[in-house]
């Protein structure tokens, strides 16, 4: 019921062999080995090549299905685990079971698929980086674009509310300017003042919404979160206004222009609707809601009180320390229902001219008075001002209103509000 093997197991016989277990196995072990196998019946069975092969595609397919959209180190960790979790699969069959998996393959195929799939990725992301820098660089600070690199998320189609400062800009008379003008020395003397004034918008990591003409609608606080959004576009504005008059001299100078280009700028903060409004073929980062109207209003309303910039006591009263501003009237602008204080911002306090100062305190005595409806004494305050600031336009707006309450005072209940009719 048993039989013996004898061989040589010395050192110095030279009877080894290599197994898969082991550098160095007498080879009497392996006839043993072999022996026990036939009479167990416990062999080894091979997995056919076929098995192998789809083993392998599926692993492959699955693999890349997984990392399709994952980032590039998801990718790489991923793809390692599936190399790992394959070897362990195949020792295991092989110890467990004793079918042998012929596992070099499908490891070899997942470590290629992975690198593949890395080195697509790298070069997509570097196409869709290099395609936002080129993108946004005619709209955004290269500051904001590296954040929307890093979260391209920000940019995805739709929008959100958020409160934001937007700002509306127009040259005045441009329309009658432009007709003296032929096409290319439009264009040149546009380009010139446009960039000048963009510019400026985007150092403060504004962002340049479209240009309408020689229009120029921006914002704020998006893409990327501003805390002192509002403060940003005052400055944006002052800057806009001492830049227009460096401008001026040099158009003048080289006859780019027959007359000085002005602007007039509208600024409002306030919740807005902000997001990519489109189609995914075309589409426009853009903002809109009441509070874009406003600004888009103010612009305008410039016209009605001789001033270059008019904000929003929303816009400025978060940075009111900042500039030398002057209280206007509470107005109702066309299609806004609600009343809003119109501000006057002029200039950074430390640059402001001690002239214009001492004006605007003034005026601020006549504007009280005339609130409480001292016709006289706020008539009295608004010639003062027009002594010291000759071509100020609203001391003459109230100066017109004073001397019409006089005759015609208004009615008892009037709270002090006015409709602007007038875009």
């Amino acid at each position: 019921g048993a039989f013996i093997i004898i061989g040589l197991t010395g050192i110095a016989s030279f009877d080894t062999g290599v197994n898969p277990f082991e550098k160095a196995y007498m080879n009497v072990g392996t006839h043993a080995s072999v022996a026990n196998t036939i009479m167990t019946g416990d062999f080894i069975r091979e997995t056919p090549n076929y098995i192998v092969i789809i083993l392998t595609l599926l692993l492959a397919f699955g693999l890349t299905f997984l990392i399709r959209r994952q980032s590039p180190r998801n990718t790489i960790i991923i793809g390692l685990g599936f190399v790992i979790v394959t070897a362990v699969a195949g020792y295991a069959m092989m110890s467990v079971f004793r079918i042998y998996i012929q596992v070099l393959t499908p490891l070899v195929t997942l470590i290629t698929t992975t690198l593949a799939v890395s080195v697509l990725k790298f070069v997509n992301s570097e196409k869709e980086k290099s395609f936002l820098r080129n993108a946004f660089s005619r709209y955004l600070s290269a500051d904001v674009i590296s954040q929307i690199i890093q979260d391209p998320e920000k940019l995805k189609l739709g929008g959100e509310k958020k409160t934001l400062s937007a700002i509306f800009t127009d040259v005045q008379g441009f329309s009658s300017l432009s007709e003296n003008l032929d096409p290319q020395q439009l264009v040149n003397l546009l380009n010139q003042y446009l960039s000048a004034m963009s510019d400026i918008i985007l150092d403060l990591k504004g962002t340049i919404d479209k240009y309408e003409g020689d229009a120029i609608i921006s914002f704020f606080g998006a893409p990327i979160n501003l805390e002192d959004h509002s403060y940003r576009a005052c400055l944006a504005a002052v800057k806009m206004k001492r830049m227009e008059k460096i401008i001026n001299e040099k158009f003048l100078q080289d006859k780019i222009t027959p007359v000085p280009l002005l602007t007039r700028i509208g600024i409002n903060t306030g919740e807005m609707v902000v997001g990519n409004m489109g189609t995914p073929k075309k589409m426009d980062y853009t903002i809109m809601g009441n509070s874009v109207n406003l600004a888009s209003r103010l612009e305008g309303v410039n016209k009605q009180y001789g001033t270059w910039i008019l904000a929003s006591e929303h816009a400025v009263n978060p940075s009111m320390d900042k500039f030398l501003t002057r209280k206007l009237d509470r107005v109702r602008v066309m299609g806004i229902t609600t009343p809003v204080r119109l501000v006057e911002l002029h200039e950074e306090k430390q640059e402001a001219d001690k002239t214009l100062t001492e004006g605007l305190e003034i005026f601020h005595a006549g504007l009280a008075a005339f609130e409480e409806k001292k016709w006289s004494s706020a008539e009295k305050s608004f010639k003062e001002v027009l002594r010291l600031l000759p071509e100020d336009g609203p001391s003459a707006v109230f100066i017109k209103r004073c001397e019409k309450y006089r005759k015609a005072p208004p009615d008892d209940n009037w709270d002090g509000v006015f409709n602007l009719n007038v875009k």
